[in-house]
């Protein structure tokens, strides 16, 4: 630090051609001056507190006593008693307040110290303050500006009253002006005495007070180093030690308070989340953290926020700075709204409110915090409750449709399978031969619908094989219904875009061909004037998990079916797949299960479907499929029918339908088969416990005794190794297959062909190993 000497002065500040002595009265003058100054403002400030303090507590007494009384008065039905309360609180003698008055709960004043004040509505802002007082008030009725408003709430009842008390200030302004002029009465005085005594010793303090000057000069200048050397032990002395000490306390505050700032700063920058503060008048930036520079890419401090956050040129639509001040310019408080920036392209949760500024004004200061993957989330999460709402009510449904298919294809099998045999016996020419084959096909066509409900209740897919979806593609396009597709709609084209190195898949090419076909269909369809369908095929990667949480590593195959019809609307997306949903008019183009039967199908390969539509331009339906590195095995060789007679093989039916049993009887003893027929499981472990055969012909589904598994578990208790064909009109279920796993080598689907019988009884009794018969 530098010492000044008085000696050492680079001059007089105070060099105005009179002498120092004067300059040290004049000097002491304005100083003493200053001090009166204050001391009057500090005298005046505690003393216009107090007598204000004292104003709000006699208003607060007055306000309560006529609270009391006004219950009184309701309970009691006499409101004279507070009608002179109400005139005494308010008379000249008590000047200090304007008016009193009793307001309703409906706004409405009901007494008051004047009848003019009868009837009227009083402003509901101000019995909804959130402070009891209200101060700075102007009374225009009564010709005061300035008091205060002192309201007080009255519980009666379920009700809520209000006393509103209006006080005048005025008499506060008049003792207070008089304290001003007795100090300023009293200042002159001292003023007057203290010039004379400064004459007597300006002499001995001028050069310690110029030396202080100076020192103030350079230490104004922005020095810090400074300090005043002082040999005196009088007040001059003991003045230069407290500035030297000022200064001292100056240098520590100053280095407290950047250090302050540059932790402020520091935290601010931290935080994970965008803060900036702008004005509310000019829109202008005041400041950003770093987390904002680095999302917005620069520091735009002096820039307009609107420009710089959203890229407009002029304030936001949504702007919130008329928000955050109520009608007196008061902060409302915080507002909490969320945006996506659109041009950073993320979702903010924005904390909005107002705050005063380091030189006083009102900002908008924003704090926003990024909740762009939260937001991905939540869609995610909406997404996947619908998908598996859809699951849900499909599986549902499925389950019902089951139960209807088995019964059905009971029914079924005497429709296909009896004209089949019928047909075995009659010539070439004979006339019933037309009849017998019209109603075997009806029953096939019957069958197919029933294979349909089958597939929606997704018991009906084994998905064992390994395929070339682009090899299903090829078949379905060289089918008959695709042929019968393009006769009734000759302006569709279909386009093909198949990859060339297209992975294998597993699954079942009937059914996946029958959903490429009722996705063709479909899409023909919504193009009634015709346009082009794009079936196209290709690898993607692999899915870390579906959209029910699955794990399914392995890379995808995708078929994507795209029109240029008339588009779904996003309301159809969402019923589209649900069974017998249909714009179309039902039974003359559809039966409404077409995309119920995709769903199915998609959902048990393990794949997923997505919808892409656009009303008027067309509609791609992308469908993807796990993958498998495992290779298709080759062709199966024809097998002749004739060797597929019996050899003398003793088979036993068991099925709890009377015709089924029947049917199964004529078609095995017509291969050359003894045949023995029981009406259930618990028949069936009666007759093999008494007698031997070389194979069952065992129904799943047998109401109300035991199923077919628990048949063939008793049975191989005490007849291990016995041969048994498995036939439902259920597809193949968990108890189809634990039953194939005990031992049962085949199993058919009801309704059944004669071939397709003759083949699964003569495999499984040779021990042919088929996969599917």
């Amino acid at each position: 630090m530098t010492e000044i000497k008085t000696d050492e002065l680079p001059g007089d500040p105070f060099q105005m051609g009179i002498s120092i002595r004067s300059k040290i009265m004049l000097s002491v003058v304005i100083v003493i001056s200053m001090v009166i100054v204050a001391s009057t403002y500090v005298a005046v400030l505690t003393e216009s507190k107090t007598l204000r303090a004292n104003l709000i507590q006699k208003g607060q007494n007055t306000a309560r006593n006529i609270a009391s009384s006004t219950k009184s008065a309701f309970w009691s039905l006499n409101w004279i008693f507070v009608e002179n309360l109400l005139r005494d609180s308010a008379n000249s003698e008590q000047a200090d307040i304007v008016f009193t008055k009793i307001v309703k709960p409906n706004g409405e004043v009901y007494l008051a110290n004047d009848q003019k004040y009868y009837g009227k509505q009083v402003d509901p802002q101000l019995l909804t303050l959130e402070q009891s007082l209200k101060t700075d008030f102007q009374f225009t009725e009564e010709g005061v500006l300035d008091g205060i408003l002192l309201v007080h709430p009255v519980s009666i009842g379920k009700d809520t009253w209000h006393i509103l008390l209006g006080m005048s200030t005025d008499p506060i302004q008049k003792s207070i002006q008089g304290l001003i002029e007795k100090n300023i009465k009293w200042g002159c005085l001292f003023i007057l005495i203290a010039a004379g005594i400064s004459l007597l010793i300006s002499n001995s303090i001028s050069k310690p007070i110029v030396n202080l000057a100076n020192a103030s000069r350079i230490i104004a200048d922005g020095s810090r180093e400074q300090f005043i050397n002082v040999n005196t032990r009088d007040e001059v002395g003991r003045l230069g030690n407290s500035f030297n000490r000022m200064i001292d306390s100056i240098r520590q505050a100053e280095n407290a308070l950047l250090d302050s700032n540059d932790r402020l700063v520091a935290v601010l920058n931290s935080i994970d989340a965008t803060v900036y503060v702008a004005d509310l008048e000019t829109y202008e930036i005041q400041f950003m953290n770093l987390t904002m520079k680095e999302a917005f890419g620069d520091n735009y401090e002096g820039k307009l926020c609107y420009q710089v956050f959203r890229g407009l040129d002029h304030p936001c639509d949504h702007c919130r700075n008329r928000e955050l001040l109520d009608q007196h310019g008061q902060p409302t408080g915080m507002i909490m709204w969320e945006s996506k920036n659109p041009l950073v392209n993320r979702w903010y949760a924005n904390h909005d409110r107002v705050i005063k500024w380091i030189d006083g004004r009102m900002v908008h200061l924003q704090i926003a915090f990024d909740i762009t993957h939260s937001k991905e989330l939540e869609q995610q999460r909406r997404e996947a409750e619908f998908k598996l709402r859809q699951s849900q009510k499909m599986e549902a449904i499925g389950k019902l449709a089951g139960g209807v298919a088995h019964d059905l294809n009971n029914v079924l099998s005497g429709i296909i399978n009896y004209p089949e045999l019928m047909l075995m016996d009659l010539p070439a020419n004979h006339e019933m031969r037309e009849p017998l084959k019209s109603i075997q096909d009806s029953g096939e066509r019957a069958a197919k619908i029933v294979n349909d409900l089958l597939t929606l209740a997704r018991r009906g897919v084994p998905v064992s094989d390994v395929i070339d979806l682009n090899t299903v593609v090829k078949t379905y396009l060289s089918s008959p219904e695709y042929k019968k597709l393009l006769s009734f709609n000759p302006m569709t084209r279909v386009e093909l875009d198949l990859a060339t190195d297209l992975k294998m898949m597993k699954g079942s090419p009937i059914h996946l061909s029958k959903m490429l076909m009722n996705l063709v269909s479909n899409a023909s369809e919504a193009m009634p004037n015709g346009g082009r369908i794009l079936i196209s095929t290709r690898n993607t990667a692999p899915v870390e998990a579906d959209w029910k949480g699955n794990s399914n590593p392995s890379p995808q195959i995708n078929l994507s079916i795209s029109d240029e019809g008339v588009g779904i609307t996003h309301e159809e997306q969402e019923k589209i797949f649900e069974p017998f949903y249909t714009k179309k008019v039902m039974g003359r183009s559809g039966t409404g299960l077409g995309m119920a039967v995709v769903w199915g199908t998609v959902e048990d390969h393990f794949g997923r479907i997505e919808i892409e539509s656009e009303l008027e331009k067309g509609t791609t339906f992308s469908i993807y499929f796990p993958s498998t590195e495992e290779k298709p095995e080759g062709d199966a060789d024809t097998i002749d029918l004739s060797t597929l007679k019996a050899k003398g093989e003793h088979i036993l039916v068991v099925d709890d339908v009377k015709e089924q049993r029947d049917l199964a009887t004529k078609m095995l003893e017509r291969l050359g088969y003894r045949v023995n027929a029981v009406s259930g499981g618990e028949a069936a472990i009666e007759y093999l416990q008494k007698s031997d055969a070389d194979l069952m012909l065992l129904d799943m589904i047998m109401d109300p005794g035991i199923n077919g598994l628990q048949t063939y578990e008793r049975v191989i208790a005490f007849k291990p190794g016995q041969k048994a064909v498995i036939a439902s009109g259920y597809s193949e279920s968990d108890d189809v297959k634990r039953t194939m796993q005990l031992g049962a080598g085949r199993y058919i689907h009801k309704p059944y062909r004669f071939e397709t019988l003759a083949e699964a009884v003569r495999g499984e009794l040779d021990g042919i190993t088929m996969s599917e018969t």
